[in-house]
């Protein structure tokens, strides 16, 4: 089951998400993405943090990280740990391509929208 956040990222979070996304640098790992881990979360992001984690459960078990796709790259098919809920918000739309499955379903989100999973 999942849940859109329509308009969950505010303008201002994600010109700031995408300022500290530039200045980070990521790890390639063997899905075909670069993760940056984001700990401890940054003071401006502290409301934004906040509101997310009030969208998910309370089970405990809680990350943070920016993925980045470059054109061609993608994940492969894979299964997150069950322990895990998802919140993928995107910063920045991609010319083309850029789809997000869940379940064997396509996820249509706009900038600044957020899907729960």
């Amino acid at each position: 089951m999942r849940k859109l956040l329509r308009g969950f990222l505010s303008p201002a979070e994600r010109q700031f998400l995408r300022a500290l996304a530039s200045k980070l640098r990521g790890y390639t790992t063997d899905r075909g993405y670069s993760y940056i881990a984001v700990t401890p979360v940054p003071p401006a992001l502290e409301g934004l943090h906040a509101r997310a984690l009030a969208e998910l459960t309370a089970n405990g078990y809680v990350d943070c990280f920016f993925l980045r796709y470059a054109t061609g790259e993608a994940a492969a098919s894979h299964t997150d740990d069950r322990r895990a809920e998802r919140l993928i918000a995107l910063i920045d739309a991609p010319a083309a391509g850029g789809d997000l499955i869940v379940s064997g379903e396509r996820v249509e989100l706009q900038e600044g929208d957020a899907v729960v999973f």
